[in-house]
């Protein structure tokens, strides 16, 4: 990246890059020279962010870069490679839908694979794929922070994908259908799944300056 042309457009690319650079893993030579990279990208984009009132989407990927500890003792980037793709920096989804089906779907007999989306977006926050029988979950939830009821919530509501299927309704193909929304209120504190989705996006709006 071009540090001499920084600016709020950079919080999301960088982050992506700073993460994708992490899990996949490198020696501790190549790690003390991240950290003292990602100091100084810190000290650059503070004052771009400080007193702004960013994008959520934008306010999560400053969020990892100011908060990411590429130095942490229980984080070994040496054995990324060996990691499942759902498994990120500070959240495994991987493990959290296997728990989830296992909870509330234990009738399924296949698993689905887990990925991250490419970005640290607000606008989907997860999706399943039919075709590749495939769950995939937005970078913003790759945080210490994520609350954990966001994110069994959202395993739920993609597994529930993979058991509903998609249904024809009024000639299109449909995956919100009647059935799947009745389904999905049984969730416990259904209710209040939204507002707190809404909450933790909302608290990202204007991140502290470090």
């Amino acid at each position: 990246m071009n540090r001499s042309n920084l600016s709020i457009n950079s919080l999301q690319s960088y982050a992506t890059l700073l993460r994708r650079t992490l899990l996949k893993g490198c020696e501790i030579e190549g790690l003390l020279k991240l950290h003292e990279s990602q100091q100084e990208m810190v000290e650059r984009l503070t004052p771009l962010v400080k007193g702004k009132k960013l994008h959520p989407a934008d306010g999560f990927a400053w969020g990892f870069i100011k908060e990411v500890k590429i130095l942490r003792p229980d984080f070994k980037p040496e054995a990324a490679r060996l990691r499942p793709r759902g498994a990120g920096v500070f959240q495994d989804f991987t493990a959290r839908v296997i728990r989830v089906q296992e909870k509330y779907f234990p009738e399924l007999e296949e698993r689905p694979k887990v990925r991250w989306l490419a970005k640290f977006t607000v606008r989907k926050l997860a999706h399943y794929n039919l075709t590749r029988d495939e769950v995939a979950f937005s970078l913003i939830f790759d945080r210490l922070d994520a609350p954990k009821e966001i994110l069994d919530y959202l395993a739920f509501h993609e597994l529930l994908h993979k058991v509903v299927g998609l249904k024809r309704e009024k000639g299109r193909m449909m995956a919100h259908t009647p059935e799947f929304k009745a389904l999905e209120r049984n969730y416990p504190d259904f209710a209040q799944m939204d507002p707190k989705i809404t909450a933790y996006i909302q608290s990202q709006q204007t991140p502290e300056p470090r």
